[in-house]
């Protein structure tokens, strides 16, 4: 059945003004670059968008430019054209332009290609150029399609480079079970103002005057592009119910407390199951929406791309390499190896946010669950899709594991992982001491990754070895898991770094164990921050408090470990 899609595309001015001395009106030729993501399990090349659709504003002017064939200015554009990776534009040498584009890329079931051309077409006048709605035709799901949009600036004097990224975000509302009254429909309304970019899926858009918000209906489950920022006033859900007397209501949930924001590549999950209504159909005062928040499933992602297998089996055997493990009590202890087997084969029948519940062999006091809760996330980056390890009320021997996406995503992901970290590993060399195999793991992800982020992976395994893109905490986690691999206790940690000019970011690096002593090691810092560079600092590698304490606060290191007084004493010579 075909589905609709309605785009509703706020476009924001990026960058400062670049404008060129030359007072020469003429027109002239401007290449405009543009870019797919990479590294996502498989590139996508620009030769597999089945659209391409761009509008350029002359931002010094404040004015549409006009291009041949547009309709009120959005030009579309045969994705064949772009097999060069670029187009031309043609553009005065005074100015400065934004470029803002949009790209659909259709995908089947089973992660081939579709032969339907999807070509947007405008549904109503657009008053600021910059806002444009397009209504799409979609056969299919909206998991079958790969949507990319992107903007760039650019002048007659700097030819610009369009950047386009997959960016979506899911909805999930979960509805009461009542019987006073019947749920009809759901309608999303958000102030205009901080609707930045949308796409709903089975969704109608009423248009409202400038001044008020618009109001989509909705179904359960939606897709929308992200906001700038969070609806902090006038975001409403609207429940349409009918009572057991036939009167219609409506039924405003305000979503002001929660902060409503879509995000990137993340899935709102508002939970709404304690509504409650009295007999004439009002809804019940103090009611407040519970909200969660995952990641979602990856758009070109089909069935057929699952493995069938259990992750962890690589993991390294003697638990001594996993240091908060060691912290635990007995009981603690046996409820962390239950997390780790349940954590890595679980049925979530589905659910864009799952979570399983499980026995543990002896009473844990809510205490010691939020100690086991953090040791498994200090411990095992392996578990990046784990969000949280609690109890319910007064059970002290069940323990429920929430997760941040479905279970055939982590799988799939981890797999990436799983054929990156296993390339490296393979490779090297035999026999080599503790500080050898530490130095090794070292050079090889620094050498593997670059700074940066892609898809909302960038603080865990899948961003370093799958789009070999992450952020300090990607940095320190994926350095852990490598050491962890082959034998060597390695400790993530967090706190204040002061890079430049002393002013704190927060950072994350380890505590490596290296013949029984520790050091401090800093990945992000000693990265050449180019994938595939081999480029590698050791700044910041088995270093002393003293040593690494000049750039990191070091107040945070656990009580009970004792680092080295003296760096490591480095063998670069093969550097």
């Amino acid at each position: 059945m075909k589905k609709m899609l309605v785009w509703s595309m706020l476009f924001l001015a990026w960058g400062g003004v670049v404008s060129c001395s030359d007072d020469d009106n003429a027109l002239r030729p401007v290449s405009m670059a543009v870019g797919l993501p990479t590294g996502e399990g498989s590139d996508v090349a620009l030769d597999e968008l089945t659209s391409f659709d761009y509008l350029v504003w002359n931002s010094t002017t404040g004015e549409l430019v006009p291009i041949e064939g547009a309709e009120q200015g959005v030009a579309s554009l045969d994705p064949s054209a772009l097999a060069s990776g670029a187009f031309q534009l043609n553009l005065s040498a005074k100015d400065t332009y934004q470029v803002y584009a949009m790209a659909v890329r259709e995908t089947a079931a089973d992660g081939g290609m579709t032969a339907t051309l999807v070509n947007p077409t405008r549904t109503e006048q657009m008053i600021d150029p910059r806002t444009a709605v397009w209504k799409t035709d979609v056969d299919g799901e909206l998991q079958q399609t790969d949507l990319f949009h992107g903007v760039a600036t650019l002048s007659a004097a700097n030819a610009g480079q369009l950047e386009l990224e997959r960016a979506v975000g899911q909805v999930s509302i979960e509805l009461p079970d009542r019987e006073t009254v019947t749920i009809d429909s759901l309608a999303l309304e958000v102030p205009e103002d901080k609707l930045s970019l949308a796409i709903l899926r089975d969704g109608t858009l009423v248009k409202g005057t400038e001044a008020t918000p618009r109001k989509w209906a909705v179904p359960e489950v939606f897709y929308m592009l992200p906001m700038e920022e969070p609806a902090t006033s006038g975001a409403v859900l609207h429940v349409y119910v009918t009572t057991q007397k036939g009167e219609a209501v409506d039924c405003k949930v305000s979503l002001d407390e929660i902060g409503f924001q879509v995000k990137k590549n993340q899935c709102l999950h508002v939970d709404l199951s304690a509504m409650s209504w009295n007999e004439t159909g009002e809804l019940m005062p103090a009611f407040v929406p519970v909200v969660e928040w995952g990641e979602v499933i990856s758009m070109e992602l089909g069935a057929a791309d699952v493995p069938s297998f259990i992750p962890g089996d690589e993991l390294w055997p003697d638990m001594d390499v996993y240091y908060y493990y060691g912290l635990l009590n007995e009981a603690q202890q046996a409820a962390y190896l239950e997390v780790m087997k349940a954590a890595v084969a679980f049925d979530d029948e589905g659910s864009a946010l799952a979570r399983v519940t499980i026995p543990v062999p002896m009473e844990l006091e809510r205490t010691e669950i939020t100690e086991l809760s953090n040791a498994v996330t200090y411990d095992l980056p392996s578990l990046f899709h784990l969000s949280s390890v609690a109890n319910y009320g007064t059970y002290k021997t069940w323990i429920t594991l929430r997760f941040a996406y479905p279970y055939e995503d982590y799988v799939f992901k981890y797999k990436a992982v799983l054929d990156a970290s296993n390339a490296i590993i393979d490779r090297m060399p035999e026999g080599l001491d503790e500080y050898g195999k530490a130095k090794y793991c070292y050079e090889e992800l620094l050498k593997y990754v670059t700074y940066g982020q892609l898809e909302g992976s960038a603080g865990n395994l899948y961003g370093a070895f799958g789009l070999r893109k992450i952020v300090c905490e990607g940095y320190a986690r994926a350095y852990q898991y490598l050491c962890q691999r082959v034998g060597l206790q390695a400790i993530y940690m967090t706190g204040n770094a002061y890079p430049n000019d002393n002013i704190p970011v927060n950072h994350a690096w380890n505590i490596v164990r290296i013949d029984g002593k520790y050091y401090y090691a800093d990945p992000t810092f000693d990265d050449g921050m180019t994938a595939g560079s081999d480029v590698v600092r050791y700044d910041n590698f088995l270093k002393s408090a003293a040593t690494f304490g000049v750039l990191h606060d070091l107040n945070l290191t656990p009580e009970d470990i004792t680092i080295s007084s003296e760096d490591y004493p480095l063998d670069i010579t093969e550097q």
